[in-house]
């Protein structure tokens, strides 16, 4: 198509400004691919989707009226997203009310309505109004659902679980098995190829409430998850990239809580190294630690204390505060210690903490040593 070959051509975190430099661009169908170009820039880049959006704002008014009726909103409620991304949440709120409020006045396209709904949804959370954020999800999922807009429905239930996982993290009355049920449930319905972020998003999130240690019911946790792989297999998604490699570490994950813990410690290892190869240094420190906490269930110090060496070597990496609890959690792998509760102390800190714990840090930007080959722990 005509748009997206011009949308290829264009360097979206360098100069997006390009637009609106030729008349070209300057076209609804352009403006409306550049303008859902947001997604993935903002999630690799929070900072270059703010300026993205401010150059979609900019790129609409060189439409015609009628365009800029439909397309304006759209281009203010990315803005508005752009801020939160930034932690600006109450100018987040400010631009998005606003757009709400146009949405609600004029008879304008309903999926972008809901768009703004769900993202309503993100800044309500991230205020700590949780019932509103719950609402703005489920308004947004509903409406896609009377649109019989099934990917976008998708990316309600995963906004909806990411309410229901943020309120559980921070102690918050709600039901262990919502964030489960509803990331899940968006896992089913995003297509990946309309929006791999979204879909890695919704992984993730899904990864991190399987960490918190709550007691999920085994048996739906691998049925969800094993349907995951099956749709990823239908949409040639390998399982050595990062979101197969993700599925993998959680099914691990359920099968350690489940104590076969044998099975957990094969299916981590063979998760691991795909991570690594694809640069995720982050994602590999996390499994690593998984790996080693299996190992450290199984009484197999050998392998846990030359994974523990290894995952010290990459410190240039970590925030001051990781790498004091990373070498304390060493000392005690030294130690042999056996005590669980210092072992689950150090290792949520390193793990669960802040989100600065461990440094955002991108393919090729650490020279990563070659992983050790241990001879009773080969990696996969």
């Amino acid at each position: 198509m005509p748009g997206q070959n011009l949308l290829a051509r264009i360097d979206l975190f360098a100069e997006p400004e390009v637009v609106l430099t030729d008349s070209k661009y300057w076209t609804p169908g352009f403006a409306r691919l550049f303008i859902e170009s947001w997604d993935d820039v903002s999630y690799r880049d929070p900072h270059a989707g703010k300026i993205l959006a401010e150059v979609a704002v900019k790129l609409v008014a060189h439409l015609d009226k009628e365009s800029q009726e439909v397309l304006g909103p759209c281009a203010r409620a990315i803005l508005g997203s752009s801020y939160r991304a930034i932690g600006e949440f109450a100018e987040a709120s400010f631009h998005l009310e606003s757009v709400l409020a146009e949405y609600r006045a004029k008879l304008l396209p309903r999926l972008d309505e809901a768009s703004c709904y769900r993202r309503m949804a993100y800044v309500r959370r991230d205020q700590l109004r949780y019932e509103e954020a719950i609402n703005f999800a489920k308004l947004n999922i509903s409406l896609c659902e009377a649109e019989q807009a099934k990917h976008e429905t998708g990316r309600g239930y995963a906004a909806l679980g990411a309410v229901y996982l943020y309120m559980l993290n921070r102690g918050e009355v709600v039901s262990k098995n919502e964030p489960l049920k509803s990331l899940s449930q968006a896992l089913e319905y995003i297509d990946p190829r309309k929006s791999m972020c979204s879909y890695e998003t919704a992984i993730g999130n899904l990864a991190f409430a399987l960490g918190l240690r709550q007691p999920w019911n085994t048996d739906l946790a691998l049925r969800h998850l094993r349907n995951a792989q099956r749709l990823q297999a239908a949409n040639r998604i390998s399982r050595k990239t990062l979101p197969g490699s993700q599925l993998r570490w959680m099914i691990a994950l359920v099968y350690q809580k489940a104590g076969v813990t044998g099975r957990a410690v094969e299916l981590l290892k063979r998760a691991r190294q795909p991570i690594y190869e694809n640069g995720y240094l982050c994602h590999y420190i996390r499994i690593s630690l998984d790996l080693c906490d299996a190992y450290y269930r199984l009484g197999r110090w050998g392998s846990l204390r030359a994974i523990a060496e290894e995952i010290l070597s990459y410190q240039s990496a970590m925030s001051p505060e990781a790498l004091s609890a990373l070498k304390a959690w060493h000392k005690a792998v030294r130690e042999q210690n056996s005590d669980p509760n210092i072992w689950v102390r150090v290792l949520e800190k390193v793990r669960w903490g802040p989100p600065q714990a461990l440094a955002q840090v991108r393919p090729g930007q650490v020279e990563r040593p070659t992983p050790r080959q241990h001879s009773d722990d080969q990696l996969w």
